[in-house]
């Protein structure tokens, strides 16, 4: 179903998972991996151009707080069909306001598919759950806003009541 796979993982594990690909995948589907490297262009454009039947584009997370990753990551999405986006080690994308947060959750918005991996998805608090679901899909729960889904998750005291001091609906 998918024509083109773009993968988020921290910058560390992209050639390991290029080299996976060439292992499990590349010759039963014909998919190639690709790490993107801002700096050469002429590489990433050859990928977009090449004619791999699943062409797998590898971008590191921390890239995403930055202009130029986020623009070819984008071209890549919207140089295809059926996108699959998967953000491996989905926890860093927890923060609800931090840029890769919301770049990622932009990137999948344009994508047919998304996926998230991760081993913790919970590392502080249950409100550390908002960015992957936004990022998955806004109605997951259905909150809203992350606003909201605090208000309807976290209950708030100390002073001028702006702390949290405890959760509820946990099991929501």
């Amino acid at each position: 179903l998918i024509d083109g796979l773009l993968v988020v993982c921290p910058l560390a594990v992209r050639k390991s998972w290029q080299r996976e690909v060439n292992v499990h995948v590349h010759e039963a589907v014909g998919a190639v991996a690709h790490c993107l490297q801002t700096g050469r262009k002429k590489a990433f454009s050859g990928f977009i151009s090449g004619g791999a039947k699943l062409p797998i584009l590898l971008v590191g997370a921390e890239s995403l707080s930055a202009g130029g990753a986020m623009e070819m990551a984008r071209e890549f999405v919207l140089s295809r069909r059926n996108v699959m986006i998967v953000a491996d080690e989905g926890h860093m994308f927890k923060s609800h306001s931090a840029t890769r947060s919301l770049n990622l959750t932009q990137l999948g918005s344009a994508c047919a598919f998304r996926l998230i991996m991760t081993g913790t998805p919970i590392a502080n608090s249950p409100l550390d759950l908002f960015g992957q679901f936004e990022f998955l899909d806004p109605d997951i729960i259905g909150a809203g806003s992350w606003w909201a889904f605090r208000s309807r998750y976290a209950v708030m005291g100390g002073f001028e009541s702006r702390q949290v001091v405890g959760f509820r609906a946990i099991p929501e």
